[in-house]
C-alpha cells in the first residue's frame, strides 16, 4: 500500500497560506480557518484530531465560543476533521476551525482571531489532559453501547469501509472508540496549529463584489486571493496574559451516566400511556418501557399559552424566548450534549416544546437545568445579546422567507389558518422588539400556561412524578385563564370552485417557480383519512412518473396527504423554472393528470397493494424509542389522546373498497361543483438578477392573482 507518511506539509504551495474572500449563498458571516497535518490514519487508537475538536469547539464555561459570544461576536462554532476522504487520507488530515460570526465580530476580525489564537496558545501551555481523553473514551463507549442500531445498508457500507483501514479485530470499533492515550501525538497536532500555516477564508456579503475579481471553474463563484493582512498576523501572535485568562480547559463533565440500571417497573404494564394526574396547571402521560429493554428515555414537556397568537408581535417574542434561552443555556448544557444527551427548545402555534432525551440517569438534571434558565431569562438577558440574537432571528427569517418553497407553504397556510404569522412579516416587525417586551411577554407567557408532559422509557412512574413536581416547582405556572381552555386551531374553509393566489418571489435571484393545488375535503375522521392516505399512496409514483419523468415540469414533484387541525386536504406540488413553463401551465398539467390518475390508476388492483402496503406500514414494529414517543406525543399535542391510531387505522383498511374510495375521492379533486381547490403559485424571475441583494430592507410581498372562479 503506497503511502505519503513522509510528507510533513502536504500543502507546500504558495496558495495555501492565504486569504480567500466569497460571498455565501445565504446571509451569514463566517470566518473558516483551515490547518493541512500529516496523515494521521494509523493513529485511530488515539484519534488526535478528535480530542483537538472536542476541546476547541467545546461551548462550556472557560471556552473559545463562550469568550465570543460574551462579546456577541459568535453565534456557533465548529472545530474538526470530516472524516472523509478529502479531509482524512494517507496523504494529509485536514482540521478547520469554523467561526459564525455576527455583524459585531465580522467588524472585528482581529480580536476573533486574537482569541483563537489565545485559546490555542493556553491549549499548548495545560499539554493534553488525561482525564478529557478518559472523559471522551467513556462517553463513546456509551454510545457505542447504548445507541439506536444504524440501518443494514449505513452498517454494511461502514464495516466495508472500516475494513480499508483498520485491524480485523477492529473492524467494528475502530472508526468510534478511543483505545490509548498518546500524549505525544495529541500534543504534535496542537503544535502544528499555528498561524503560519493557517489558510483562511472569510464569507460575508459585505465584501464589495468589486474586490472579488476571481472566477472558479466549477460554479463560476467570484472570490479574492490576498496575502493574510499584517495586522491580522499581530493580532494572532502577539497574544496578551488577560486575554489567555479568560480561557480554561473544559470541565469536569456531570451529565455522563453513571447509572445504567433497567428500571422495575412499579405500576400495570401498559401498551399505550397513561395518564398519570390531570389538573388546572396541566396533565402528564408515562409508559414505561418494555420494548427495547435499554437505559435510555424520552422526557417531553409543552408549554401551551394563548399569549403568542395575540399579535404578530408576541409571535415574534416567542421565537426571540426561545433563541435567547438557547443562547443563554448552552454553557450549562453543553456537557450534556457531548455525553450523547439530547435537548431542543422550539416554537410552536400553540406554545413552547421543551425536550430531552438519551440515557436517563442524568435527564432529569439537564431538564432542570434547561428550564431554570428559561424562568430566569427576564433578569439574565442584556441589551447586546437581544440584539444579536435579534439580528439573527431577523436573517433566519429571509433565509426562509427567500426560498419558495417555504413561501408557498406560508401562504397557504395564511389563507387556511385563522392565525398564522408569516416569517417574512415577523422579518418586516422583528426590529421594532425591545429587550423589556421580552422580559414582560416571558414572565406573561409562563405565568398563564398549561403544561403537557410526555415521560417515557427507562423509568418509573414514581421517578416520572418526582420529575412532574419539579418542574412545576421551576416553573411556578397556575393554568390557562379561567374558561380560556386550550388555544383552538382553526382552518378556514375554502369556497366550492377555483381559488387562486399568485404572488412573486421574494428573492429576485432565484428562477424557481412552484405550484401547490391544495384539495379540501373537510372535516375528517379516521376512514376518510384512511381513504385519503390510501389515495396519496397510490398517487406517489405517477404523479412523479407522468409530471416530472415525462413531461418534464420539474426536479421536484410530490403529493401529500394534509390535515389541518383535522380538516383533511390532499395536495400536489411541483417545482419548475420560471424560464421554463408558467404556473398557468404546471396548474393545467395537475388538472390533466387528475383526470388520467382516476381512469388508469385507481383500479381493483392497485387499491389492494395499497391496502397490503399501508396495513403493513401500521403494523410494523418501531425500530427505534423515539419512533413510538413520537406518535405518542403527536397525540398529545394535538389532544385527540389516540394512542392506538395505527390499530384502529388497520381495522378500517380492511373495509375500504375501490367505490368506497372514488365516491369520497371523486367529489374533492374531480368534480368541479363540489371542489374546494387552492392554488397557490410562487413566481419565480423570468432572468437571474446577478445584482446584489439589499438584505436588509424589509419584505414587499408582490401579489399579481387573487381570484375566485366558481
Amino acid at each position: 500500500l503506497e503511502t505519503w507518511a513522509h510528507l510533513k506539509n502536504p500543502f507546500n504551495t504558495d496558495r495555501h497560506h492565504k486569504l480567500y474572500r466569497l460571498h455565501p449563498v445565504q446571509n451569514i458571516y463566517e470566518i473558516i480557518l483551515t490547518w493541512a497535518l500529516p496523515p494521521l490514519l494509523d493513529k485511530y487508537k488515539t484519534k488526535p484530531l478528535h480530542y483537538l475538536a472536542w476541546v476547541i469547539g467545546h461551548e462550556g464555561k472557560g471556552s473559545l465560543l463562550s469568550y465570543l459570544r460574551k462579546k456577541v461576536w459568535a453565534l456557533s462554532l465548529y472545530a474538526g476533521n470530516e472524516g472523509d476522504g478529502f479531509e482524512y487520507n494517507s496523504t494529509y488530515s485536514m482540521f478547520s476551525v469554523s467561526v459564525k460570526l455576527t455583524k459585531e465580530g465580522y467588524d472585528n476580525i482581529e480580536g476573533v482571531l486574537a482569541a483563537v489564537y489565545s485559546y490555542l496558545e493556553m491549549m499548548k501551555e495545560a499539554g493534553p489532559n488525561a482525564r478529557i481523553f478518559s472523559e471522551i473514551e467513556r462517553i463513546e463507549q456509551l454510545d457505542f453501547d447504548f445507541r439506536d442500531e444504524k440501518q443494514p445498508a449505513d452498517n454494511v457500507e461502514s464495516l466495508a469501509e472500516n475494513m480499508h483501514f483498520y485491524p480485523p479485530e477492529h473492524f467494528l470499533t475502530g472508526d468510534d472508540l478511543m483505545f490509548q492515550y498518546h500524549p505525544d501525538i495529541i500534543k504534535q497536532c496542537t503544535d502544528a496549529l499555528d498561524f503560519q500555516s493557517v489558510n483562511i477564508f472569510l464569507k460575508s456579503r459585505d465584501i464589495p463584489e468589486s474586490e472579488l475579481d476571481q472566477l472558479e471553474p466549477w460554479f463560476n463563484t467570484k472570490y479574492s486571493e490576498s496575502p493574510i493582512p499584517e495586522s491580522w498576523q499581530k493580532a494572532s501572535c502577539d497574544l496578551n496574559a488577560s486575554l489567555k485568562s479568560e480561557f480554561h480547559l473544559p470541565e469536569p463533565n456531570l451529565f455522563i451516566a453513571e447509572d445504567l440500571t433497567l428500571r422495575e417497573a412499579d405500576c400495570e404494564a401498559s401498551k399505550f400511556p397513561v395518564q398519570l394526574h390531570k389538573d388546572k396547571v396541566g396533565e402528564l402521560f408515562f409508559r414505561k418501557d418494555d420494548n427495547f429493554h435499554q437505559p435510555r428515555a424520552h422526557i417531553y414537556y409543552h408549554i401551551r399559552s394563548h399569549e403568542q397568537r395575540h399579535s404578530l408581535e408576541n409571535a415574534i417574542l416567542l421565537d426571540l424566548l426561545v433563541n435567547c434561552v438557547a443562547q443563554l443555556y448552552i454553557e450549562d448544557v453543553y456537557p450534556a450534549d457531548l455525553a450523547q444527551l439530547g435537548y431542543s427548545i422550539a416554537a410552536a402555534d400553540t406554545g413552547l416544546t421543551v425536550k430531552v432525551y438519551g440515557l436517563s440517569d442524568k435527564l432529569p438534571r439537564l431538564l432542570e437545568t434547561i428550564l431554570q434558565h428559561l424562568v430566569t431569562l427576564p433578569d439574565k438577558i442584556e441589551e447586546n445579546l437581544f440584539k444579536a440574537v435579534s439580528e439573527q432571528t431577523r436573517k433566519d427569517y429571509y433565509n426562509h422567507s427567500i426560498k419558495p418553497s417555504k413561501l408557498v407553504r406560508d401562504c397557504r397556510l395564511y389563507i387556511l389558518q385563522d392565525i398564522y404569522w408569516n416569517p417574512y412579516e415577523k422579518h418586516n416587525k422583528i426590529r421594532e422588539c425591545t429587550v423589556e417586551q421580552l422580559k414582560k411577554f416571558a414572565k406573561t407567557f409562563l405565568a398563564k400556561s398549561f403544561l403537557q408532559g410526555l415521560i417515557q422509557g427507562n423509568i418509573t412512574s414514581a421517578e416520572a412524578k418526582t420529575v412532574d413536581a419539579k418542574v412545576r416547582q421551576i416553573l411556578g405556572n397556575s393554568g390557562l385563564e379561567s374558561g380560556s381552555g386550550f388555544p383552538e386551531l382553526r382552518c378556514r374553509e375554502i369556497p366550492k370552485g377555483l381559488q387562486y393566489l399568485q404572488v412573486d418571489t421574494l428573492n429576485p435571484a432565484d428562477t424557481n417557480t412552484l405550484v401547490t393545488n391544495y384539495y379540501q375535503a373537510g372535516p375528517g375522521n379516521i376512514r376518510e383519512h384512511v381513504i385519503l392516505e390510501l389515495v396519496s399512496t397510490i398517487m406517489d409514483e405517477p404523479v412523479f412518473d407522468t409530471l416530472r419523468t415525462q413531461e418534464q415540469l420539474g426536479y421536484s414533484v410530490y403529493n401529500n396527504l394534509r390535515n389541518t387541525f383535522g380538516v383533511l386536504g390532499l395536495s400536489i406540488t411541483v417545482n419548475t423554472q420560471a424560464t421554463k413553463y408558467t404556473a398557468d401551465h404546471v396548474d393545467q398539467r395537475i388538472e390533466a393528470f387528475i383526470k388520467t390518475f382516476v381512469k388508469e390508476h385507481l383500479t381493483e388492483e392497485k387499491v389492494a397493494d395499497a391496502i397490503k402496503s399501508v396495513s403493513k406500514q401500521k403494523l410494523r414494529a418501531d425500530v427505534t424509542m423515539e419512533e413510538e414517543v413520537s406518535r405518542n406525543w403527536n397525540e398529545i399535542l394535538s389532544v385527540e389522546y389516540l394512542f392506538n391510531r395505527y390499530e384502529k387505522d388497520v381495522a378500517v383498511l380492511n373495509d375500504i373498497s375501490l367505490e368506497d374510495i372514488k365516491e369520497y375521492f371523486c367529489p374533492l379533486m374531480v368534480d368541479g361543483e363540489k371542489c374546494r381547490k387552492f392554488s397557490v403559485q410562487v413566481l419565480g424571475a423570468k432572468e437571474k438578477n446577478e445584482e446584489a441583494v439589499d438584505t436588509d430592507q424589509d419584505f414587499k410581498l408582490n401579489t399579481l392573482k387573487l381570484r375566485e372562479e366558481s
